[in-house]
This record gives structure tokens, sequence and C-alpha cells, in this order.
């Protein structure tokens, strides 16, 4: 990616302190949350469209069910996980992968965890 073209990540304002917060941390809020703070619309749809694939029936689920069956969805379902993940991955700078590739496992148990509750704000 460009040097310019991270200026299209939007601004998350979260106060980052290198000596309160973990390496890993900083990186989830510095890197991890201006992408799924852009790629949004494409997760949801993403999601919307595995979801719909499914059942019918979620325009009558109860929201209590709609938060259970997004988390379920996602963490249950290997392909679109995975899918999911490479949304935000892919938007990684050459110097950003490096870090994420480091410590890969966890980094993706965060993105997960972050477009779990992304979807589940929507409902």
């Amino acid at each position: 990616m460009a040097k310019s073209e991270k200026k299209i990540r939007p601004t998350v304002v979260i106060p980052n302190t290198p000596d309160k917060h973990l390496p890993i941390e900083l990186f989830q809020n510095e890197v991890l949350r201006p992408i799924l703070k852009l790629q949004h619309s494409v997760l949801f749809a993403l999601f919307h469209h595995t979801e719909r694939s499914f059942s019918n029936d979620w325009g009558n689920l109860k929201k209590e069910l709609k938060l259970e069956r997004i988390e379920t969805l996602i963490m249950k379902n290997g392909p679109l996980r995975n899918v999911l993940v490479g949304v935000v991955v892919g938007q990684l700078e050459e110097a950003e992968m490096k870090v994420y590739l480091k410590d890969k496992r966890e980094y993706d148990r965060r993105i997960v965890r972050m477009v779990v509750q992304r979807i589940q704000s929507c409902v």
C-alpha cells in the first residue's frame, strides 16, 4: 500500500501510552481499529451474506438471539472467519504486516473479537 493510501484510514482516538499499553495493544489501537472502521461496511456485508445463506429468519429473531448468532457464526464458521480476517490484513502496509506476522495468532484472535463487536453494535 502506498503511503498516501494510509491516509484514507479513519482516525480512531484511543489514548495510547507505551508505558501503560503492551505493544500488541498499541498495534491493535493504532492500526487494526482504523482498518476495521474503514472496512466496516465490507465486513458487515460479508457477515450478512453468509448469515442469509444459513437462515431466513434473521428479521424475526429477538436482539439477544441475533447477538448470539453473530458471535456463533463468526467464531464457528472457519471460512467466514478467515475471509473477515483477510479483509483486515489485506489493508496492512509492509511494515505493519511484519508486526502482524510476528504474533499472527494473537492478532487474528483480536481481529475476530473486534469484528464480532462491530457487527453486534449494528443490531
